[in-house]
């Protein structure tokens, strides 16, 4: 089992692996004149408060804030959909059974619109059963009746990410500063797919989160691929952590094999080096 807690940290990064190659479009806050000098950090540890929100959870994937101190929370192996409100935990009517669960994919990563109190949106991330068969891990967009504690679907955003045991699933969500959808997927444990730019795998994609189009300054976004126009960065192994400074900048965290786990700045187009093939 686990515990869901709240912790108040606070947050600097000061440095991170950057790639070589890839520009910055529209990341930084228009009419910025650059990166704000580096910020005084204070010596030693910072103190934390640490609270239990919920118990009785079994891998909780994601948490977010929907206001009013309620949370949405997912659980990647039950595939469940949960929302928490002063200390108790009510099941949203999800269609978990529609849920791929294998390794370490099931229901993954979550983001809650910018302008959820008047569109009632959510995006998840998620392993499924697409119609031409077999399983893939896919982006989708639901509408939450908080009141009664369901949702209904509203369209697949982006879908057919590969697949093999479960193994490096992904998915991590992110809503950009300039409304872009950020997705963070993993390589499947299939090591040509990082670099290959017709693949899913291995990449941070961005696209319209409305309409599911690739957002319209990637790099690639007039090529004659389809996948390639989703592609923001690649030549990652497996993203599971995505967020945006105050500067504008965004950042990624992977894993590594069994140490080098990987905070990068990303930069549009860039790549970041994971090639493990041939070993």
């Amino acid at each position: 089992m686990r515990l869901a807690l709240l912790a108040v940290v606070p947050l600097a990064l000061a440095g991170g692996l950057t790639a070589c190659g890839g520009d910055d479009d529209d990341e930084q806050k228009p009419g910025s004149a650059g990166p704000p000098p580096p910020a005084k950090v204070a010596q030693g540890f910072p103190a934390l408060r640490v609270r239990t929100v919920i118990g009785g959870l079994d891998h909780p994937w994601d948490v977010k804030p929907i206001g009013r101190g309620r949370l949405l929370v997912t659980e990647r192996d039950r595939a469940r959909l949960s929302l928490v409100n002063n200390g108790k935990r009510h099941t949203i009517d999800f269609p978990r059974r529609k849920v791929w669960v294998s390794g370490e994919t099931g229901l993954l990563g979550m983001a809650v619109d910018p302008e959820f109190a008047d569109n009632h949106r959510v995006y998840l991330c998620q392993g499924g059963f697409p119609a031409d068969g077999g399983h893939d891990v896919h982006v989708t967009a639901w509408r939450l009746r908080v009141g009664e504690r369901k949702v209904t679907k509203i369209k697949t955003l982006v879908g057919h990410f590969p697949t093999s045991s479960g193994r490096h699933g992904g998915c991590r969500l992110l809503i950009a500063n300039n409304g872009a959808l950020l997705v963070g997927t993993g390589d499947a444990a299939i090591g040509t797919n990082p670099r290959d730019l017709t693949s899913y795998g291995g990449k941070t994609l961005r696209l319209d989160r409305f309409t599911g189009d690739p957002w319209p300054t990637n790099k690639w976004a007039d090529s004659d691929n389809e996948v390639q126009r989703y592609i923001h960065t690649f030549g990652h192994r497996n993203v599971q952590g995505l967020t945006q400074r105050a500067d504008g900048t965004l950042w990624s965290v992977e894993h590594g094999p069994d140490r080098d786990d990987e905070v990068n700045r990303l930069r549009n187009g860039a790549d970041y080096g994971w090639n493990p093939v041939p070993g």
